[in-house]
């Protein structure tokens, strides 16, 4: 019996440090703070939701490498595009093959793809991409 007393105010002191704890915790139900950083992700993540508003249910998706405009990489991105639409529980899906550019042709407006799989080039030259 003689351990009993100190356990005894052991744990109240570890109860009284805990109770101090949850004083200072802070707890937050946005949730962008559970990924927010300060890098270039994040810099650009707060860009588009200062542009185009901020959404609980919005995904962006960003993908970067020095090739993602090659027919190869595109055709990867089609088949994601294609699976991700597939899916019920997602309500739309957008991607750059959506893309599209005016064109005025005999009076009316037509609209061409601005990034296609055909116009892609084979290799990592993004220059070889027709853009006229």
């Amino acid at each position: 019996m003689g351990h009993a007393r100190p356990i005894g105010w052991g744990l109240a002191l570890l109860t009284a440090l805990a109770c101090v704890g949850l004083l200072r915790l802070d707890l937050s139900d946005n949730p962008h703070d559970l990924y927010a950083r300060n890098d270039d992700a994040s810099r650009l993540l707060a860009e588009v939701n200062a542009t185009f508003g901020a959404s609980d249910r919005d995904i962006l998706l960003l993908v970067e490498g020095e090739d993602v405009l090659t027919s190869a990489a595109l055709s990867r991105l089609k088949l994601l595009v294609e699976r991700l639409r597939a899916n019920e529980q997602i309500e739309s899906v957008f991607s750059v093959l959506d893309a599209r550019e005016p064109l005025r042709f005999f009076g009316r407006t037509v609209y061409r793809p601005i990034v296609s799989l055909s116009s892609a080039p084979h290799g990592g030259n993004l220059s070889a991409i027709d853009h006229a």
